[in-house]
């Protein structure tokens, strides 16, 4: 398994890699993808600390903190990416640490006004997840909110992204999700389809495809072979990814 984790982060490497090099235009990517998806919960923040797990080539990290974060750490447990994000982010404010997230959620004493984890709990196994949502819980300031984005198990092609990559250890629907933060206090949890925009001519068509004549084929199947309660427990998320939110707020 250690051999297939190293080239699985050979893989990350070579994506950072490349999101160096186009990194401006990525970076005005991902803040649309921020503003358009969580723009409007984001502004509700007290935006004084950020904490991003599993960052990448930390574009994520980069949005926050054009937001208005005054503080953003990431943290990741590859090496290479810490040193490669560090050489290539040069912005007061961030910070890039080597470390397992479990045990940094452990460790720091930091509370955060926002957490962040984009398609990191799928490699979680269960017992490893359980224990990061409850130290996410506990590292939020009051008011601050657990962000999360995965692979979608009610997506038409599901079965791909859940066993496409061996690596991958769990997957989720927007209800399974909502009923983990839930069960460690979580509270106001929503979930929503990830909008990304569309960068070209076939991206468009596509989208138009796939949000309208492909989707109202499946869920015709659906009602078909299961019923309405079935459909309507899918809460209308049918996109390759979705995301949660789930807000700390302790009386």
């Amino acid at each position: 398994m250690k051999r297939i984790e190293h080239r699985y982060n050979d893989v990350v490497i070579s994506k950072t890699e490349w999101a160096i090099k186009g990194r401006d235009i990525l970076l005005s990517v991902v803040k649309n993808i921020v503003k358009t998806n969580w723009g409007k919960q984001l502004e509700s923040t007290n935006k004084n600390s950020a904490l991003d797990i599993g960052f990448g080539p930390g574009l994520f990290i980069e949005a926050y903190k054009d937001m208005g974060f005054k503080q953003v750490t990431g943290i990741d447990r590859s090496n290479d990416c810490v040193e490669k994000a560090k050489n290539n982010v040069k912005k007061e404010g961030i910070d890039f640490i080597c470390s397992d997230a479990n045990e940094y959620l452990e460790k720091t004493s930091g509370k955060y006004s926002l957490i962040s984890a984009f398609h990191v709990i799928e490699h979680m196994d269960t017992e490893y997840l359980n224990r990061f949502i409850e130290l996410t819980y506990g590292r939020l300031e009051n008011g601050g909110m657990l962000l999360l984005e995965t692979p979608n198990m009610n997506y038409l092609l599901a079965n791909y992204h859940r066993y496409g990559d061996i690596t991958h250890k769990n997957g989720f629907t927007a209800n399974s999700l909502t009923q983990l933060l839930e069960g460690y206090g979580f509270k106001q949890v929503i979930a929503g389809e990830k909008n990304v925009q569309a960068m070209s001519l076939f991206h468009v068509i596509r989208k138009i495809l796939g949000e309208s004549i492909v989707r109202s084929i499946y869920k015709a199947a659906i009602l078909f072979l299961e019923g309405f309660e079935e459909l309507k427990a899918r809460r209308g998320i049918f996109s390759t990814y979705f995301w949660v939110i789930g807000k700390k707020n302790e009386e």
